[in-house]
């Protein structure tokens, strides 16, 4: 998570409205400025070489499901794992994502 991200007990959540649910749930996800500051997919992942192949069966941002997307390996190690790919904003960026093994 986001060090900005708004944390709610699960305490606190019950004691709320549907409406003020709504506005806790979306930001978990979404900044003030609607800018996003969590992801989530799944779907499946296969090797092929040195790319990670990743197919969203479903994911937060809507575009990427049912795109085989190649991600280049840079970095694995037994707890972390760096990937290179195509930003979805503009083909002249590159995203960086690490994932960590959280034990």
């Amino acid at each position: 998570m986001s060090p900005g991200r708004r944390t709610v007990t699960p305490a606190q959540y019950d004691s709320l409205s549907s409406e003020e649910r709504i506005k806790v749930d979306y930001s978990r996800v979404f900044d003030d400025k609607g800018n996003q500051v969590f992801a989530a997919r799944a779907g499946t992942w296969r090797l092929v070489g040195s790319q990670l192949h990743q197919t969203a069966s479903m994911a937060i941002f809507a575009p990427i499901i049912g795109i085989d997307r190649s991600l280049k390996i840079t970095t694995l190690s037994k707890t972390r794992l760096m990937v290179q790919a195509p930003s979805f904003t503009s083909p002249d960026l590159t995203t960086e994502m690490t994932y960590r093994r959280i034990d």
